[in-house]
């Protein structure tokens, strides 16, 4: 492990710059722009259900509060859900 990430933070850098990858594909697989705000928010969510230990672990990973370039890849997967809560509000045709 130590031939490709020297330094704990190296292996961190990659993580979050991976699972950014990961989400980012999700993101793109569920669609967000299209169907209702609830729906679409949903499917976003769904997507993320495996991601959800990494998740958890690098949100509470010190380095990505003190490392700015692993906050600001934290920030692309926090857009695309403020995106989806952000769309004007369409009625569901059918009731949940």
């Amino acid at each position: 492990m130590h031939r490709y990430f020297p330094e704990r933070a190296d292996l961190i850098h990659a993580v979050v710059h991976h699972v950014t990858e990961l989400s980012r594909h999700a993101i793109q697989r569920a669609e967000p722009h299209s169907g209702t705000v609830r729906d679409a928010l949903r499917r976003v969510v769904k997507g993320h259900m495996d991601l959800g230990s990494i998740l958890t672990y690098i949100y509470s990973e010190p380095l990505t509060e003190t490392e700015p370039a692993l906050a600001e890849a934290l920030k692309t997967m926090e857009q695309a859900i403020e995106d989806v809560l952000a769309r004007p509000a369409t009625r569901s045709s059918t009731p949940s």
